[in-house]
This record gives structure tokens, sequence and C-alpha cells, in this order.
């Protein structure tokens, strides 16, 4: 709207905006339009926004009122999931080939039709965006109103398609394990369950738990002598370096352990405590109950700096040599924090974010054909920042944390499917080398004997 200020002056005892999805300047006009229906303190009148959906870049604004309404003043509902929003309509109640006699929605069937609809979509190899015309212009639950495109390169539908699942399947969400990690008087580091929410929420409107907590989605797996195989799991991090949670606009750590053979993320911990050690802790015995070697963002030196008080260096990767193969990076460095982990560029990140897509698309370890990664994810904030994503040079500001994080871990992940897949070639002699290396470095010579899980 050219002007947004156009009911200001008048006292109008209704106003109706349509397509309020395709306003991009409506937090302006929704103030002028407030005080268009103030007299002094009191507010006279109604004010009725109605919209389909759009591009999110436009329609960010009508997102934050939508899903914020008691600080607009709007009434708000109950959604399923336990949020509050605006009025929301799904699909399944405008169509009427499934009402009754009396003009109730056959609910089940109606909901069935749309889902059996997307199904189909699914298996279009040519028609990508399909789906997200579907799901933009007959949306099953809010979220789905909400649609980003262009320089997003994450597969937005499959994304949204995941994430409706889990907004509306509080059981799939209460079925992690939420706590944190303790060491017991024997200095063994196990898993304590705790009534604790997660960080889901992004992104931070304030109001939030910020300090999170762990969340195990799947139970660590061990041979049969009760030891977990080094390579099993691995670790992405993606650190701060200062104290202090009492700003919620601030950068939060982001720690990821993945599952190296189902391909799966097997738990997270994103937060943002009071001080950074007691994060750092968490990550550590993350580590050690795993039995993980974890890579992670090397810009900030706290980490390094802690998990050598620690006595924990052995825990922290070595800089992979796949960004240097792949001419990402042009040397690794051989002292202090610049040997371990990456230091993240234009590049790298692109590349881990490349591999995050390709992740995401694969087929599912040992489920049923077309049940992709994607399917399988349970991390709804990591779910929501892929949907939300920006990349730098489109000058559109957005935090996100945890696919930082997955970056990490993506290309750590890179580097070790390239060493196995090499130690399957005898000629391959200085993989093996590095390999052996790295696992004596971790855990001694007296443990180096190498189990090839994955050959």
């Amino acid at each position: 709207m050219e002007n947004p200020e156009v009911a200001a002056g008048n006292r109008p005892g209704t106003i109706v905006i349509e397509e309020v999805a395709l306003t991009p300047n409506i937090t302006a006009i929704h103030g002028s339009n407030t005080a268009a229906q103030l007299v002094d303190s009191t507010k006279f009148g109604s004010s009725l926004y109605i919209g389909t959906a759009g591009n999110i870049y436009k329609i960010i604004e009508s997102e934050i009122i939508f899903k914020d309404p008691h600080s607009f003043d709007m009434l708000s509902f109950t959604n399923d999931d336990n949020t509050e929003t605006c009025w929301f309509v799904p699909a399944y109640f405008t169509n009427n080939d499934f009402k009754d006699e009396n003009g109730n929605t056959k609910q089940e069937e109606a909901y069935n039709y749309y889902v059996e609809r997307r199904n189909k979509l699914k298996k279009d190899k040519i028609n990508k965006s399909a789906l997200d015309y579907e799901m933009l212009n007959y949306p099953l639950i809010y979220t789905e109103m909400f649609v980003r495109s262009g320089d997003n390169r994450f597969p937005i539908s499959e994304l949204r398609h995941t994430y409706s699942i889990l907004s509306t399947r509080k059981d799939i969400l209460d079925s992690s394990i939420k706590g944190f990690f303790e060491i017991d008087e024997k200095g063994n580091v196990y898993y304590k369950q705790e009534d604790v929410e997660p960080v889901r929420e992004f992104p931070f409107r304030g109001n939030e738990n910020i300090n999170g907590c762990g969340e195990m989605f799947e139970p660590v797996v061990k041979n049969a002598n009760g030891d977990v195989p080094l390579y099993t799991y691995i670790g992405g991090f993606d650190p701060v370096d200062d104290d202090g949670n009492y700003n919620y606009k601030n950068s939060l750590q982001s720690f990821f352990v993945f599952n190296t053979i189902t391909r799966r993320i097997v738990f997270e911990y994103t937060g943002r405590t009071r001080l950074v050690e007691e994060f750092y802790e968490q990550v550590r015995r993350a580590a050690l109950y795993y039995n993980a070697i974890i890579c992670y963002e090397n810009q900030k030196k706290g980490f390094y700096g802690y998990m050598t008080k620690m006595n924990s260096l052995h825990l922290l990767a070595d800089t992979p040599e796949i960004l240097k193969d792949n001419g990402l990076i042009s040397s690794i460095g051989m002292i202090g924090n610049k040997s371990k982990g990456i230091h993240s560029n234009i590049r790298t990140n692109s590349w881990g974010i490349d591999l995050q897509i390709s992740w995401m698309l694969e087929q599912a370890y040992n489920k049923e054909e077309g049940i992709r990664n994607v399917d399988l994810i349970r991390s709804v904030g990591y779910i929501k920042e892929c949907l939300l994503y920006a990349p730098p040079n489109s000058g559109k500001r957005v935090n996100t944390d945890r696919i930082s994080s997955m970056n990490m871990l993506m290309i750590f992940a890179e580097e070790i499917n390239k060493i196995t897949t090499n130690l399957r070639n005898p000629d391959k002699k200085s993989e093996i080398d590095i390999f052996k290396q790295h696992y004596d470095k971790a855990f001694g010579k007296k443990r180096s004997k190498i189990n090839l899980y994955r050959l």
C-alpha cells in the first residue's frame, strides 16, 4: 500500500484489508488503523484482515501479527499445538464435496483427500513446484500459508510437509527425551531426563525459554560389548564466546549429534545458557556419551580453550582435509584452534548447505521406498530455520544457528565418508593412515584397532 496512513484522520467503524498476505508494510498500516479507531483510551470499531498466502519476504509482517495476536490487539485462537494465533481455516473445511446434509464437514475424509493429493505430487520428479503450490493454495495448518521462494535452496515443500506432521502430532514431539548429561561418582556420563522444554521457536519473539535443554530423538546404539564404535556418531557445533542469555536477539549455541550409519539426527541441544561454559560442558559430555568427535565452527576461541582446560582436545575434529582437496580453503592450520574445526566462509557455508539439501533428499536408511531423510527430521527449530533461510548476499538478515551447526556436521560427515570409502581401496594407503592417526590421537595406541563397522 503506497499510503499506510490512509485511515488517519478518519473514524471508521470497520476496516477491512483484503489480501493482507501481499501487503508488505502491514504493521505500519495496522498502527495507523489502531489510532484511527481510538478515542482517548477507548477503542471502537473492528479491523478485519483477510488473506490467503504469498511470498514470505512480502508477508513476514503479516506473519508476525498472525502469530502474536495479543500484541496487536487481535482476537486469538488456540491451535492443536497449543500456540495462539489469529483465525485460520484449513482447506478441508472449505471443500463442499465433503459436507453432510447439515452442512458440517466430514473432517477425516476431507483431510485424507488433501493428504492423498500431496502424496501424489511428492512423486512428481519433473514439476518440483507443484507440491509448493498445492500447500500454498490448500493449507492444512497455518504455517503452510507462509511460503518462501527465490533464493532459498532448501526443499521447502518437503520441509513444510514434515513440519505440518510435527505440528499436528504432539505425541511425536513428546516422544523425545528432554534433559541434560550428568556424570556419576565413577566418572561415567549418563543422560538424565528432566521436566524441561527445548528451544523450538524461530525466530525468537522475546518471551521464550532461551536456556533450552537437550532433546534425544533416538537412543544410543552400542555393540555386543556395550561400546559405541568410533565414528558411529559425530557432532556438529556452532558455539558462542560470550556469557549472558538475557538478550533474546543474541545468537544461540547449537549442537547436533548424527548417526553416520542411519544418517539421522539423534540429538540436539540449542539454546543460550547464562554461562557459555555450561553449554560447552554439555557438548563435551555428549561427545563422551556418544563416543563422538565434534566438528565445530572455530571463529570463536572459547570452546577450544575450554576443551584444552578439560583435557578433551581429542574430542575435537581436525580441520577436514576434504575442504582443502575441494579448494574451499587454501591451507590447514598446524597448531591451536586453527588446526581444529572449520573456519567458515561463504564457500564452506554454501557447500555445507548443498550437503544438507542432498542429505535431506536421500532415501532414508532401512525405510520403505519414498521415505527420505527430510521426512524423519524431528528438530522443529531446524526445520523453521531452513524454511526462513536467507543467504548472506540476499540482504535479509536471518540468524540461523542450527543451520551453521549442521554445516559443520555435514562437512565432517563427508570427510568420514571419504575416508571409509578409500579404506575399501587398498591403494589409498594415505587415507588409511589419516583415519588411524586420528583414532590413535583420540584414544591412544592401546585402542588403535579400527572397527570398520561400515565396510
